[in-house]
């Protein structure tokens, strides 16, 4: 097979796409995180926070995707940062919950105001019925190749 052909192989060029736009887009939207005074893995704690309420570090690195070490040394952060505290279980001891502080709550309203803002800046020319049309195709595509 000519070495040029591959670029005509649908699959790898998905993939060469893909992974362009995933390094274009986190690029700006990490540098914008870190403008917000956080990293991508404290914002990413914080969202799942946010988006689920309490929960526990086994929890939060599973939807996130980093090992648990990572997580309690970012937990650590944004606890002395006043952002998140530790609460245990009242049923079960052992379980320890993440949540926000009431500084915590009111600091992540303010960061998503701002984010959302750059969110629909970067996003501006990029007609919202085409990304949800983009991410249903992806998470098909991911579907099929989790099989």
């Amino acid at each position: 097979m000519d070495m040029k052909s591959f670029n005509n192989i649908p699959e790898i060029k998905f993939m060469i796409v893909l992974g362009k736009m995933h390094s274009a887009l986190f690029g700006q939207v990490n540098k914008h995180i870190k403008d917000l005074g956080f990293n991508s893995t404290e914002f990413l704690v914080m969202y799942a926070i946010a988006a689920n309420g309490e929960l526990t570090v086994q929890d939060i690195a599973s939807r996130i995707t980093v090992t648990s070490g990572n997580m309690t040394y970012t937990v650590d952060k944004l606890e002395s940062k006043g952002i998140l505290a530790r609460e245990h279980c009242p049923h079960d001891r052992r379980r320890i919950y993440i949540k926000f502080t009431q500084e915590g709550s009111r600091r992540w309203q303010e960061v998503m105001v701002e984010h959302q803002a750059y969110l629909d800046d970067l996003f501006g020319e990029i007609d919202d019925d085409m990304l949800l049309q983009t991410i249903e195709m992806m998470k098909n595509v991911g579907k099929k190749i989790e099989k």
